[in-house]
């Protein structure tokens, strides 16, 4: 790999993982499904998705609703900025998860 990459990120959401990370270390991610079948496993892209609608929008105080952004959407616009960033594709996979899911 041989390329170091920082992701800043604010002093409260480094709080939220943290504690996050003290529930789910013995799993190995942070964000876990705690129901159904994909229970103690990551959370799937659906959920995400279905986060993003649910969120407020401070200008309107309503719910994002679909078409404003995607899950996948947004792991697409990281994978771009990453190759534009020259970082090798084994780095952007590992980032995304990729290598978990495909064995």
């Amino acid at each position: 790999m041989g390329k170091e990459l920082k992701v800043p990120l604010a002093d409260h959401v480094l709080v939220v993982l943290k504690e996050a990370h003290k529930r789910t270390s013995e799993l190995g991610c942070v964000f876990m499904s705690t129901i159904g079948i994909g229970k103690n496993k990551p959370i799937g892209e659906n959920a995400t998705t279905n986060t993003i609608r649910r969120m407020i929008d401070p200008r309107t105080e309503n719910a994002f609703g679909t078409g404003f952004v995607t899950s996948h959407g947004l792991r697409h616009t990281t994978s771009t900025m990453l190759n534009e960033l020259e970082y090798t594709t084994d780095v952007i996979d590992r980032l995304h998860g990729l290598r978990s899911l495909l064995g």
